[in-house]
Protein backbone atom coordinates (compact mmCIF):
# COMPACT_ATOMS: atom_id res chain seq x y z
CA UNK A 1 0.00 0.00 0.00
CA UNK A 2 1.48 3.66 -0.69
CA UNK A 3 3.04 4.81 2.27
CA UNK A 4 1.08 8.28 1.96
CA UNK A 5 -2.34 6.19 2.26
CA UNK A 6 -0.75 4.03 5.25
CA UNK A 7 -0.42 7.04 6.97
CA UNK A 8 -3.76 8.70 6.24
CA UNK A 9 -4.76 5.29 7.33
CA UNK A 10 -2.81 5.44 10.68
CA UNK A 11 -4.13 9.46 11.30
CA UNK A 12 -7.99 8.49 10.53
CA UNK A 13 -7.79 4.89 13.07
CA UNK A 14 -6.19 7.52 15.66
CA UNK A 15 -9.18 10.04 15.28
CA UNK A 16 -10.94 7.15 15.87
CA UNK A 17 -10.05 6.23 19.33
CA UNK A 18 -9.95 9.88 19.91
CA UNK A 19 -13.88 9.96 18.95
CA UNK A 20 -14.37 6.51 21.15
CA UNK A 21 -12.73 8.26 24.02
CA UNK A 22 -15.44 10.73 23.83
CA UNK A 23 -18.03 7.90 24.06
CA UNK A 24 -16.90 6.51 26.91
CA UNK A 25 -16.64 9.79 28.80
CA UNK A 26 -20.59 10.07 28.61
CA UNK A 27 -20.44 7.10 30.88
CA UNK A 28 -18.73 9.75 33.52
CA UNK A 29 -22.21 11.82 33.32
CA UNK A 30 -23.51 8.80 35.24
CA UNK A 31 -22.20 9.07 38.50
CA UNK A 32 -20.38 12.86 37.97
CA UNK A 33 -21.16 15.22 40.80
CA UNK A 34 -21.95 18.88 40.16
CA UNK A 35 -18.84 19.90 41.15
CA UNK A 36 -17.23 17.62 38.37
CA UNK A 37 -19.04 18.37 35.89
CA UNK A 38 -17.69 21.48 35.05
CA UNK A 39 -14.21 19.61 34.42
CA UNK A 40 -15.61 17.18 32.19
CA UNK A 41 -17.95 19.37 30.40
CA UNK A 42 -14.61 21.58 29.52
CA UNK A 43 -13.04 18.36 28.27
CA UNK A 44 -15.85 17.56 26.28
CA UNK A 45 -16.17 20.73 24.33
CA UNK A 46 -12.21 20.67 23.96
CA UNK A 47 -12.13 16.85 22.21
CA UNK A 48 -14.96 17.13 19.94
CA UNK A 49 -13.32 20.77 18.74
CA UNK A 50 -10.53 18.91 18.13
CA UNK A 51 -12.23 16.24 16.21
CA UNK A 52 -14.44 19.00 14.39
CA UNK A 53 -10.85 20.35 13.42
CA UNK A 54 -9.20 17.13 12.70
CA UNK A 55 -11.98 16.26 10.18
CA UNK A 56 -11.59 19.28 7.97
CA UNK A 57 -7.71 18.36 7.78
CA UNK A 58 -8.49 15.06 7.43
CA UNK A 59 -10.09 15.46 4.62
CA UNK A 60 -8.61 17.62 2.60
CA UNK A 61 -5.41 15.53 2.75
CA UNK A 62 -6.70 12.46 1.62
CA UNK A 63 -8.68 14.37 -1.08
CA UNK A 64 -4.97 15.81 -2.08
CA UNK A 65 -4.21 12.07 -1.83
CA UNK A 66 -6.47 11.45 -4.27
CA UNK A 67 -5.96 13.91 -6.70
CA UNK A 68 -2.04 13.27 -6.85
CA UNK A 69 -2.02 9.57 -6.90
CA UNK A 70 -5.02 8.71 -8.89
CA UNK A 71 -5.44 5.37 -7.06
CA UNK A 72 -7.02 2.08 -8.39
CA UNK A 73 -8.29 -0.92 -7.30
CA UNK A 74 -7.69 -1.15 -2.95
CA UNK A 75 -6.16 2.07 -2.91
CA UNK A 76 -9.09 3.88 -4.43
CA UNK A 77 -11.12 1.53 -2.28
CA UNK A 78 -9.24 2.50 0.92
CA UNK A 79 -9.25 6.66 0.70
CA UNK A 80 -12.67 6.54 -0.34
CA UNK A 81 -13.72 4.35 2.88
CA UNK A 82 -10.75 6.58 4.88
CA UNK A 83 -13.17 9.52 3.34
CA UNK A 84 -16.48 8.21 4.58
CA UNK A 85 -14.72 7.11 8.19
CA UNK A 86 -13.44 10.66 8.40
CA UNK A 87 -17.58 11.54 8.82
CA UNK A 88 -18.78 8.70 10.84
CA UNK A 89 -16.43 9.55 13.11
CA UNK A 90 -17.40 13.67 13.39
CA UNK A 91 -21.23 12.28 13.62
CA UNK A 92 -19.92 10.50 17.15
CA UNK A 93 -18.72 13.63 18.16
CA UNK A 94 -21.96 15.63 16.78
CA UNK A 95 -23.97 13.30 18.87
CA UNK A 96 -21.66 12.72 22.33
CA UNK A 97 -22.58 16.46 22.43
CA UNK A 98 -26.08 16.33 22.04
CA UNK A 99 -26.14 13.92 24.57
CA UNK A 100 -24.17 16.21 26.86
CA UNK A 101 -26.37 18.95 25.96
CA UNK A 102 -29.49 16.50 27.44
CA UNK A 103 -27.55 16.47 30.36
CA UNK A 104 -26.65 19.61 31.20
CA UNK A 105 -29.63 21.42 29.97
CA UNK A 106 -32.73 19.20 30.66
CA UNK A 107 -32.20 16.72 33.16
CA UNK A 108 -28.96 14.97 34.83
CA UNK A 109 -28.52 11.39 33.63
CA UNK A 110 -27.50 10.24 36.94
CA UNK A 111 -30.48 11.18 38.28
CA UNK A 112 -32.94 7.72 39.37
CA UNK A 113 -34.76 6.29 37.36
CA UNK A 114 -33.43 7.98 33.95
CA UNK A 115 -29.66 6.78 34.81
CA UNK A 116 -31.79 2.85 34.55
CA UNK A 117 -33.16 3.96 31.17
CA UNK A 118 -30.22 5.31 29.25
CA UNK A 119 -27.24 3.58 30.93
CA UNK A 120 -28.01 0.30 29.17
CA UNK A 121 -28.00 2.34 25.79
CA UNK A 122 -24.46 4.09 26.47
CA UNK A 123 -23.26 0.58 27.11
CA UNK A 124 -24.06 -0.42 23.71
CA UNK A 125 -22.39 2.84 22.24
CA UNK A 126 -18.87 2.65 23.84
CA UNK A 127 -18.94 -1.39 23.11
CA UNK A 128 -20.35 -0.81 19.03
CA UNK A 129 -17.83 2.14 18.63
CA UNK A 130 -15.00 0.12 20.32
CA UNK A 131 -16.17 -2.84 17.97
CA UNK A 132 -16.10 -1.16 14.70
CA UNK A 133 -12.86 -0.05 15.49
CA UNK A 134 -11.21 -3.28 15.71
CA UNK A 135 -13.79 -4.65 12.49
CA UNK A 136 -11.89 -1.97 10.36
CA UNK A 137 -8.96 -1.73 11.79
CA UNK A 138 -7.45 -4.75 13.16
CA UNK A 139 -9.45 -7.78 10.57
CA UNK A 140 -12.04 -8.40 13.62
CA UNK A 141 -14.43 -10.37 11.14
CA UNK A 142 -16.31 -11.26 14.18
CA UNK A 143 -17.11 -7.69 15.35
CA UNK A 144 -19.27 -6.89 11.84
CA UNK A 145 -21.75 -9.53 13.50
CA UNK A 146 -21.39 -8.38 16.70
CA UNK A 147 -21.91 -4.45 15.94
CA UNK A 148 -25.14 -5.61 14.12
CA UNK A 149 -26.35 -7.11 17.24
CA UNK A 150 -25.50 -4.07 18.76
CA UNK A 151 -27.81 -2.21 16.48
CA UNK A 152 -30.60 -3.97 17.37
CA UNK A 153 -30.37 -3.91 21.21
CA UNK A 154 -30.20 0.11 20.64
CA UNK A 155 -33.13 0.16 17.95
CA UNK A 156 -35.16 -2.12 20.87
CA UNK A 157 -34.34 0.48 23.87
CA UNK A 158 -35.40 3.30 21.66
CA UNK A 159 -38.55 2.43 20.48
CA UNK A 160 -39.43 0.57 23.96
CA UNK A 161 -38.82 4.09 25.26
CA UNK A 162 -40.73 5.87 22.28
CA UNK A 163 -43.89 3.34 23.06
CA UNK A 164 -43.89 4.51 26.67
CA UNK A 165 -43.76 7.71 26.05
CA UNK A 166 -46.75 7.16 23.33
CA UNK A 167 -48.79 5.25 25.85
CA UNK A 168 -49.08 7.79 28.53
CA UNK A 169 -50.91 11.46 27.64
CA UNK A 170 -48.49 13.28 30.35
CA UNK A 171 -44.81 12.74 29.38
CA UNK A 172 -42.85 13.56 32.60
CA UNK A 173 -39.28 15.18 31.56
CA UNK A 174 -36.80 11.90 32.69
CA UNK A 175 -38.50 10.36 29.72
CA UNK A 176 -38.59 13.01 27.41
CA UNK A 177 -34.80 13.07 27.85
CA UNK A 178 -33.92 9.50 27.49
CA UNK A 179 -36.00 9.09 24.60
CA UNK A 180 -33.50 12.20 23.58
CA UNK A 181 -30.50 10.46 24.47
CA UNK A 182 -31.77 7.18 23.57
CA UNK A 183 -32.35 8.01 19.55
CA UNK A 184 -28.59 9.76 19.50
CA UNK A 185 -27.27 6.55 20.80
CA UNK A 186 -29.37 4.88 18.40
CA UNK A 187 -27.56 7.18 15.58
CA UNK A 188 -24.19 6.28 17.02
CA UNK A 189 -24.42 2.86 16.97
CA UNK A 190 -25.81 3.40 13.61
CA UNK A 191 -22.65 5.03 12.37
CA UNK A 192 -20.62 2.21 14.09
CA UNK A 193 -22.57 -0.39 12.08
CA UNK A 194 -21.41 1.20 8.60
CA UNK A 195 -17.73 1.67 9.57
CA UNK A 196 -18.15 -2.15 10.36
CA UNK A 197 -19.50 -2.88 6.97
CA UNK A 198 -17.08 -1.05 5.30
CA UNK A 199 -14.26 -3.34 6.73
CA UNK A 200 -15.85 -5.57 4.16
CA UNK A 201 -14.87 -3.89 1.42
CA UNK A 202 -11.40 -4.02 2.19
Amino acid sequence: MNPDLVRLRNQVAKLYLEALGVIRDLMKLLDSGEDGREVLEKELNEKIEVLSISRIELINNILVFIARNQPLGLELVEASNLLYLVYDIYRFGRYAREIFLADKKGVRLSTPGLRDLVEPGLKIAVEAVEKSYKAYFENCTGCVEEVRRLGVESDKLYIKQLEKISANEVINNADAIALLVLRHIERIVDHAERVSVLSTNI
